[in-house]
């Protein structure tokens, strides 16, 4: 091979490996979808929390489902190993469909096999139209008596 082709072979080779060891974020698990504005992106309107039970301890499995009522409209969302999650950016779906955010129509449920949603100071969605805001749940398990 001449001396120009090697040249643009080893130029290449250079290239591709400086591409592949750029640093970036790293994530396990697909832990990015969960990065709340990953990459500095710009949201709308988006929801995250954690999901424990009354003794503290994270649930995994639970459903999150997130209702626009007047558009009839529902997100479900499931949290990962350590117990929390994130929203789609609702603000931004919303307003896809050309419709305004109007926060007194959307609802926020968890359900879990065998427990019930208790509510705490954190478990109310907040009467705001853009932002970030955290949203968790608490569950107890059902037992017999309750």
């Amino acid at each position: 091979m001449n001396d120009l082709g090697s040249a643009m072979r080893n130029a290449l080779l250079l290239l591709v490996i400086g591409l592949l060891l750029w640093e970036r974020p790293s994530h396990a698990n697909g832990d990015s979808y969960f990065d709340v504005a990953p990459d500095g992106e710009d949201v709308d309107l988006v929801y995250f929390g954690q999901i424990k039970d009354t003794n503290g301890v994270w649930l995994t499995g639970v459903d999150i489902i997130f209702r626009v009522t007047n558009l009839a409209l529902t997100l479900p969302v499931q949290n990962d190993r350590p117990g929390h999650y994130r929203s789609p950016d609702i603000g931004k779906l919303l307003k896809e469909y050309g419709e305004r955010v109007d926060p007194s129509q959307i609802t926020f449920e968890c359900v879990k096999a065998g427990y019930r949603q208790i509510k705490n100071y954190r478990s109310v969605i907040p009467n705001r139209t853009k932002g970030i805001y955290e949203v968790n749940c608490v569950f107890e398990p059902i037992t017999e008596g309750n």
